[in-house]
């Protein structure tokens, strides 16, 4: 799951946090995710939970801006030492609680929050609809869930091998509703791959050139990956929209 979900190999795996270590927000828009939870009365007497917080930044930023307690969860262990660095560094490690573990099983472990983030999780549990199922294990009930995702804009063109990802408005919509939960925000931007894929593309590319040579046999390995995800990018940029909505979570 962890290799699918960062979309390398596994000889690149131990490498992902060297490669990806300039870039802050991996696909989610943090000041847009945080806009969602000031407007739900979010402060220091709730509970947030980051589902996959990857290298931190939402999770850190939301304890810094907020004064919640949030914990992090994901499933790559190289993360949590990013996640913690980066709490003492923004001094809010008291507020900050990173796990290891998986979506679909460390629900059992944590205490349900008041509201759970779901940034840019796209098809690692399955569908849209499978992700609010593993969200909504997290929050109490009447709680809400922020969900950070992608569709398909109006006459895009759909990508052949990635089946659960890209579905347009209603589809979204569709899946989001499809537990009962209601949609009580909706905010709708440009991709961030569009704004950002330069940037990422130049920072991830001059990594993966440090790491080649020192390790030459990864040489093809790292120039798939880069020339993977600037495709990627270039494919999300011209055919998707972003959106955060926030839910409430019903019985």
């Amino acid at each position: 799951m962890v290799t699918y979900s960062l979309e390398v190999s596994h000889a690149l795996l131990p490498h992902v946090p060297e490669l990806i270590q300039d870039l802050d927000e991996l696909g989610s828009d943090a000041s847009v995710i945080l806009s969602a939870l000031r407007d739900l009365g979010v402060g220091p007497r709730h509970g947030v939970a980051d589902l996959g917080c990857g290298n931190g930044y939402v999770s850190v930023k939301v304890a810094e801006a907020l004064g919640c307690q949030v914990v992090g969860i994901d499933l790559f262990a190289p993360f949590l030492a990013m996640c913690e660095a980066r709490a003492r560094q923004a001094d809010v490690s008291q507020l900050c609680r990173f796990v290891h573990g998986d979506l679909l099983e460390t629900y059992e472990d944590i205490a349900p929050v008041d509201v759970a983030i779901a940034a840019s999780l796209g098809d690692v549990l399955g569908d849209l609809g499978q992700t609010v199922a593993a969200a909504r294990r997290f929050v109490r009930v009447g709680g809400s869930m922020i969900v950070s995702e992608s569709f398909l804009r109006d006459g895009a063109t759909r990508h052949p091998s990635r089946p659960h990802g890209f579905r347009d408005h209603a589809e979204t919509l569709r899946l989001l509703t499809s537990w009962g939960d209601a949609i009580v925000d909706e905010r709708v931007t440009s991709s961030r791959a569009t704004r950002s894929s330069r940037f990422e593309a130049e920072a991830i590319r001059r990594r993966a050139d440090g790491l080649g040579l020192r390790f030459p046999e990864l040489r093809g390995e790292l120039d798939r990956f880069v020339e993977a995800q600037s495709a990627e990018n270039d494919y999300v940029g011209a055919n998707f929209l972003d959106a955060v909505w926030t839910l409430r979570r019903s019985a």
